[in-house]
């Protein structure tokens, strides 16, 4: 699920080795939830590792933070507060890269292509 980034890092300026889209923390998520786990984060670092290796460095991009972030207000008042614990967890945890114009052009398409669809 990790896409490889040439360049770049964190927001830190460390380098990054993979950049881990939206689909595995909602995968994680789902397994958190089905675990019954309280407090996600140790299950997040055991995915991300398994999926990439031990000494694999990982980053989200701003626009994942930001459908994560998303994630949270869509949630039904019933999973809002699990869903909340779990995007701090991860925002905690992954370091995020910076937010360039490359990448607000992306968002600015998702964006108008998930209204047009009614999302």
């Amino acid at each position: 699920h990790g896409r490889r980034a040439a360049i770049g890092g964190a927001s830190d300026g460390s380098a990054v080795g993979a950049v881990v889209d939206t689909t595995v923390f909602v995968d994680i998520e789902r397994e958190a939830r089905r675990l019954g786990l309280a407090n996600p984060g140790t299950l997040i670092g055991e995915s991300l590792e398994r999926c990439l290796g031990p000494d694999e460095k990982a980053a989200m991009s701003a626009i994942t933070a930001s459908e994560l972030l998303h994630g949270v207000h869509r949630a039904t008042a019933e999973h809002r507060a699990r869903r909340e614990t779990f995007v701090e967890a991860v925002i905690s945890a992954v370091p995020c890269l910076e937010l360039g114009l490359a990448s607000c052009a992306c968002a600015r398409e998702a964006v108008g292509s998930s209204l047009r669809r009614g999302g």
